[in-house]
């Protein structure tokens, strides 16, 4: 039995690197985090390297983006008028919510944040399918939908079973009610068996292998129950 293997994003090696990577460190890291937890509730020392890991790995797109813009000559002044409207408008937008109260400004950025990495998993997902498009139409939309399913559910878990849901501070995400969790972790479950499932019949029906798809769906399903409901959060530098 043969099977038609799809195009990679990058390579072979680098999209299992880069979306099976994830998986092991929350795991690792996870693990760890949580065992010493206890040794550390009254030291700074788990923030201080939590925060590190934040600054050093998860935001070096941020400075990359910033390198690349603000302080290229060339782009810079070929967008003058563009980046000056951005930074100040940005400025006076944050200016405007910090005055109006400091706990919606937060719950702006969580919301935002949280909409920032979904939409990255939707689009690392959406890139990998059209690599190797499935001969069924409609299966596009049932790997959109385990998504958001995958990214979501354990979100709104996380939100439903804390007493003050937060994605970087205390608070910043609102409460949802306590029975949402159950039924969200039943959704999840339901949705991973029938996306895999269903990955499986387009497999052996069709013949078509889409390894970086299986893997982008895979990596984020792990990484965001892993984030949101085993580990409590401790990871949210890691959200996939």
């Amino acid at each position: 039995m043969s099977f038609i293997s799809g195009r990679y994003i990058f390579s072979a090696k680098s999209d299992w690197l880069i979306f099976t990577g994830p998986i092991f460190i929350v795991l690792a890291i996870g693990s760890i985090a949580s065992y010493f937890a206890q040794f550390f509730e009254a030291t700074p020392y788990l923030a201080i390297y939590l925060m590190t890991v934040l600054i050093f790995f998860d935001s070096a797109h941020t400075y990359l983006t910033f390198f690349y813009t603000y302080l290229d000559r060339e782009e810079r002044r070929s967008r003058e008028l563009t980046y000056g409207l951005l930074f100040f408008g940005l400025l006076i937008f944050w200016a405007l919510m910090v005055s109006h109260s400091w706990n919606f400004t937060i719950a702006v950025f969580a919301v935002w944040s949280a909409y920032h990495f979904i939409m990255q998993q939707y689009g690392w997902m959406i890139i990998a399918a059209r690599k190797n498009p499935s001969p069924q139409r409609f299966a596009i939309h049932v790997d959109v939908i385990a998504i958001f399913s995958f990214t979501l559910l354990p979100l709104f878990v996380a939100m439903s079973a804390r007493d003050e849901p937060s994605w970087q501070m205390a608070g910043d995400l609102f409460k949802l009610p306590t029975e949402v969790a159950p039924i969200c972790t039943l959704l999840f479950w339901c949705v991973a068996a029938a996306y895999f499932t269903f990955q499986l019949y387009l497999l052996f029906r069709f013949r078509v292998l889409n390894v970086t798809k299986y893997l982008v769906a895979l990596s984020t399903a792990v990484v965001w129950y892993s984030n949101w409901v085993i580990y409590n959060k401790l990871l949210f530098f890691i959200p996939a």
